[in-house]
């Protein structure tokens, strides 16, 4: 197969796995964002958005937080698909490469998205987004990716060993990886926010405010993560592997 044909598959794969992702995204990243801010609660935001998703679709995704975020994991898993592509050709082990180029890509988009969102569904005036919010997303996004590019394959090759088919094994780790480092990173996500929509507060009300916030937004983070990384990476694994294997 020519690498021109490579790419082109890379591309849409990555292409369609994001939209896949987008909707479910989107609407958990609007409604944790406005939640942090106080301008809705968590729950009320995501049914208003479901609503408006089933009932104007069309008008959904043509919005600039669906794009964005479409644009986020389309980039970050057609990245993924390049070094792949790349490392098998020339016999390369890819843990290195795919973290250091999924983590730039997709940590940089992420950052650019959140400063995004914060801006667009905060309660205060749009304003500079502080380095210590960039930061603590930096760390966020990166611990996010090492467990949904790299940690999967290890732990289906332990569950390959227990005896579970190399399909189960792989769909379950690429599931739950992700999804159970949310119950870290959560804090640095709400953080990151309370930094942009609080200036002035102490550390010990930070703290309070991530107590408070940390099991919803855990469980909704969660429920993000799970089609972002988990269900987005098999589609994205599956949907390459039968375009290599028919065209």
């Amino acid at each position: 197969m020519t690498n021109s044909k490579n790419g082109i598959i890379d591309t849409i794969s990555g292409i369609v796995s994001g939209f896949c992702v987008a909707p479910f995204v989107t609407i958990i990243d609007k409604s944790i964002t406005k939640n942090a801010s106080g301008a809705s609660t968590l729950f009320r935001s995501i049914n208003t958005d479901i609503f408006k998703s089933l009932r104007t679709p069309v008008k959904f995704c043509k919005g600039l937080p669906f794009l964005c975020i479409w644009g986020l994991y389309s980039a970050t898993y057609a990245t993924a698909n390049y070094i792949d592509s790349y490392c098998k050709k020339h016999n390369i082990n890819s843990d290195v490469p795919k973290f250091v180029g999924v983590s730039t890509v997709n940590a940089s988009l992420c950052i650019l998205k959140d400063r995004s969102f914060a801006r667009m569904f905060g309660t205060c005036l749009p304003t500079k987004i502080p380095l210590i919010s960039y930061g603590l997303w930096a760390v966020r996004d990166m611990s996010t990716i090492i467990t949904s590019f790299n940690v999967p394959s290890k732990l289906a090759a332990v569950l390959e060993k227990k005896g579970y088919s190399k399909k189960v094994s792989m769909n379950s780790a690429q599931v739950f990886c992700p999804v159970v480092m949310q119950t870290i990173t959560t804090p640095l996500h709400l953080l990151g926010l309370d930094y942009y929509n609080n200036r002035g507060k102490m550390m010990n009300e930070r703290f309070k405010f991530i107590r408070k916030e940390y099991g919803k937004t855990t469980f909704a983070r969660m429920c993000r993560i799970a089609p972002a990384f988990g269900f987005g990476g098999i589609i994205n694994n599956n949907f390459k592997n039968y375009l290599y294997n028919n065209l």
